[in-house]
């Protein structure tokens, strides 16, 4: 079937045409079509574009699913934070890693710095959910303030363009954010959880104001955005010569 071999249609004829070019044929049997054939890339081109709207009209379906279930504060997303675990699609504290978010959050507030406790972690042996253990300030520092560990829950962080091929995006503001309170079981109590968004906050003040490289204002600054992952592209000077990189690719070689 073409909806399964691409996911637009120029995707399925840039690829057709590449492998017909190494004399490689694509039978695609629903459609009856043979991308040897004289003429059948014509219809190839139809079916394809109608393949792809009709991809596109079942994402808006799913998608308006979706925000519903997040208007009413009952969607649940497949993939639950470290310390949960979806049951009979209820997300529920997992105990064996409960205590160590309980712990995590009380260590912050006695003054262990982000880096101190991935260390920390590290040198306990605990593992992450994907059974690895490689703790970073990154992962910390998300930890530390995900609402969902109180019981709440902030929909839309990422969204997904409406068009093929369906890209996901870190939402900057471009869609409305939507915030629901108990929506689960939370793990750790809410005194506890506000003191450390303060605390969080306040470091973070603290870290801007002393650092020493704290970059220049420029015209374009936080106004560009790197067209695959949405990354901030941010200005740098290399070998004397000004450029604009993603934060996230920018030490990317190819």
């Amino acid at each position: 079937s073409i909806s399964r071999f691409g996911r637009n249609a120029r995707e399925v004829l840039e690829y057709v045409r590449k492998l017909k070019d190494l004399g490689v044929a694509v039978q695609f049997d629903k459609e009856g079509i043979y991308t040897l054939t004289l003429g059948d890339e014509m219809l190839l081109n139809t079916f394809a574009a109608i393949a792809e709207e009709e991809s596109v009209a079942i994402s808006q379906n799913v998608r308006f699913s979706i925000k519903k279930k997040m208007e009413d504060g009952t969607y649940v997303n497949g993939c639950v934070p470290y310390g949960f675990r979806l049951v009979d699609g209820v997300m529920t504290p997992y105990e064996d890693e409960a205590i160590i978010v309980r712990t995590l959050f009380k260590y912050y507030l006695e003054g262990y710095s982000t880096g101190e406790l991935a260390r920390w972690l590290e040198a306990e042996g605990v593992l992450t959910k994907t059974g690895n253990n490689n703790w970073n300030i990154r992962i910390i520092s998300l930890m530390l303030a995900n609402e969902k560990y109180v019981g709440d829950s902030l929909y839309h962080k990422k969204f997904r363009e409406e068009t093929v091929p369906f890209k996901s995006r870190i939402n900057y503001g471009e869609m409305e954010q939507i915030y629901y309170p108990y929506t689960h079981q939370g793990i750790v109590d809410r005194e506890t959880f506000d003191k450390v968004q303060e605390l969080l906050n306040k470091r973070r003040e603290s870290f801007a104001r002393n650092r020493a490289d704290v970059p220049k204002v420029y015209p374009l600054s936080k106004k560009i955005r790197c067209a695959e992952c949405g990354s901030l592209i941010r200005r740098r000077i290399v070998n004397g010569c000004i450029s604009w990189g993603c934060t996230t690719h920018i030490g990317d070689r190819t």
